[in-house]
């Protein structure tokens, strides 16, 4: 497609959702997804997020001097018109069943912090813009239809070299947070906060630019059938230990899963043809410089990225779980037999730890520390 038609379709794109969301029912619908979130912080998960699910090998994250602004940019696949679409209509998603995001508002969540952000790549060049008044008592009162009306500009900033796609977020909202704050909740820091490396690369990752360190990941196959990650920036280096299981969800199980995503009937076939593809349970157990296990405080629940939901045992659980739409809470565990399954699935994670530990070292101190998944956090850790 010519720079032309692509310019050409935004035109067109922006005029068909100014009608539409400045009617009574599409102010409601801004309306809802501005309170969809309930972190601010949300957008850099959902950007890490959709470069994973266009298969990006390689990310990288820059903030501006002032620290008010930020570039993110992947090497992901092709920039399409309906991805482009996508970006711009709420609750509509161009990912199918095997995406861990589908919502169809993940990208809308950069407006909760910025209230500009410009895209580039495959020769699109388009901003979206929102616009605020100040109400009698001081209240912002912004106009979301700038999140959902593209503007072509020229002058947008086409990726670095090595990437494919770029996004731009200027004009930081007066109260929030700098971006560089929102690292803590992508990479925590403390014990087990580059973990977050580990699931990644398992997600094909193998480059992750953090503001000038770049983490260089790599996964080693072992003969016992298990994977370490390695992690390096410069002299600094990290390990996990990988233990896969995987399931083919039940009926009951998938009935569940398609309650939750609510195929709309254009994209039914799609998603019934990747619903039932069998799934994958990962325990993540780091390990110390000489690869003996490392045990976290306590264990997290990831889905990719990390949750706000923690474990009653001390490995990271990394899986398919339906959740809410700020991606830190767990939809319905104990009563959803989607997430049941999954959690059933982390019995076997712990058999394949203890088998491991067994084989792996005669050394018993060692072989204790393997075993001490399955002991309950310790209580400064809670």
């Amino acid at each position: 497609m010519s720079s032309k038609r692509k310019q050409a379709f935004v035109k067109t794109l922006a005029q068909k959702n100014e009608e539409h969301y400045s009617s009574p029912h599409g102010r409601g619908t801004l309306r809802s997804f501005s309170l969809a979130f309930d972190h601010s912080w949300t957008y850099l998960s959902e950007l890490v997020q959709n470069a994973l699910d266009a298969h990006a090998r390689s990310i990288a994250i820059r903030f501006a001097e002032d620290g008010r602004s930020l570039v993110f940019q992947h090497d992901g696949e092709r920039l399409r018109e309906r991805d482009v679409d996508a970006l711009s209509t709420v609750y509509r998603s161009t990912k199918g069943a095997s995406a861990t995001g589908f919502m169809g508002v993940g990208f809308k969540s950069v407006f909760g912090r910025f209230r500009e952000v410009r895209v580039s790549g495959w020769e699109w060049r388009f901003r979206y813009e929102i616009k605020e008044d100040v109400g009698r008592f001081g209240e912002r009162q912004r106009h979301l239809l700038g999140a959902v009306t593209p503007i072509w500009d020229e002058a947008i900033t086409m990726p670095d070299s090595g990437f494919t796609t770029r996004f731009e977020m200027h004009r930081l909202l007066d109260d929030s947070p700098l971006p560089r704050d929102d690292l803590e909740h992508l990479l925590p820091e403390g014990e087990g906060g580059l973990t977050p490396l580990a699931v990644l690369a398992a997600s094909g990752l193998q480059r992750f630019d953090v503001d000038g360190q770049v983490w260089k990941l790599r996964i080693r196959e072992e003969s016992d059938g298990t994977r370490e990650v390695i992690a390096t920036a410069g002299s600094e280096r990290r390990r996990w230990r990988l233990f896969a299981c995987e399931f083919k969800p039940s009926g009951g199980a998938l009935r569940c899963f398609l309650e939750h995503r609510q195929p709309w009937e254009g994209e039914r076939e799609q998603v019934y043809a990747e619903v039932s593809m069998p799934r994958q349970v990962l325990g993540v157990l780091p390990l110390d410089d000489d690869g003996n296990p490392a045990p976290p405080s306590k264990g997290r629940m990831y889905a990719t990225l990390p949750t706000d939901v923690f474990l009653p045992l001390r490995i990271h659980i990394n899986a398919d779980w339906l959740l809410g739409l700020s991606r830190g809470s767990l939809k319905d565990i104990e009563e959803n037999e989607w997430q049941r399954e999954i959690v059933d699935r982390i019995a076997d994670i712990l058999t394949s730890v203890l088998h491991w530990s067994v084989r792996s070292f005669s050394d018993r101190a060692a072989a204790q520390s393997a075993f001490s998944v399955l002991a309950p956090p310790s209580q400064d850790a809670t």
